[in-house]
């Protein structure tokens, strides 16, 4: 078996406001790679990308959420902070703008999902463009969902808006 496994890969076509991809973790690995890339949004000048987990029967978790994010615009040699560590759900894993050519683009790990003994982590990369203001985002995020619950499946959203397309590739990742 090599040490990346393709799992699925799902695929936004038409504008929605969330995303549910059921069913991609099982006990095969402890850790899980999304891709997601091409992501664009809707909302005025830009939306925050959200993220919840789902339990085994499909619905997500919406209380215990821990995370802290920074992130750089290329507008500011300042790096920006936001956190928390009792939301519904994981904020600011990326801003991505709302412009013709505005996307965004994430690499998220997620440690232990189905592990009923721990907590589920989140490690996360990504970048994004905005336009009229062309600035550029850099991102770097890490967090818990902190409750002992088997998670299969992740949902992403936009937070006031919708996404209108997006490509989510999940693999699993073997650790010899």
């Amino acid at each position: 078996m090599s040490n990346l496994r393709y799992i699925s890969t799902t695929e936004i076509t038409s504008a929605v406001n969330t995303l549910n991809i059921s069913d991609v973790f099982t006990d095969d690995f402890d850790i899980y790679v999304i891709e997601g890339t091409g992501i664009t949004m809707t909302n005025g000048g830009g939306d925050y990308l959200y993220g919840r987990v789902l339990n085994t029967s499909g619905s997500e978790l919406t209380s215990d959420y821990w995370y802290a994010s920074g992130y750089l615009p290329s507008s500011s040699n300042t790096m920006a902070e936001e956190k928390s560590t009792s939301s519904t759900e994981w904020e600011s894993l990326n801003y991505i703008g709302a412009g013709t050519n505005d996307l965004g683009n994430i690499t998220m790990y997620i440690y232990n999902p189905t592990n009923s003994s721990a907590y589920t982590f989140y490690t996360l990369q990504g970048s994004s463009f905005r336009t009229p203001s062309t600035i550029n985002y850099m991102w770097k995020s890490i967090g818990m969902q902190k409750s002992y619950t088997s998670v299969t499946g992740i949902q992403f959203s936009a937070k006031t808006g919708n996404m209108d397309n997006g490509k989510f590739e999940i693999y699993g990742l073997g650790v010899s």
